[in-house]
């Protein structure tokens, strides 16, 4: 299963599965606090 490590901009880490990315990436009020991610 693809997990992808999700960076907020308060520093929080999660790690997610790539189809909890696309939902997560497709909620605007969150998509802004997204700093980055990486696929792992």
């Amino acid at each position: 299963m693809n997990m992808a490590k999700v960076t907020f901009k308060d520093n929080t880490v999660k790690c997610v599965t790539a189809k909890q990315l696309q939902f997560i990436l497709g909620i605007k009020g969150i998509k802004e606090k997204i700093f980055t991610y990486e696929f792992i």
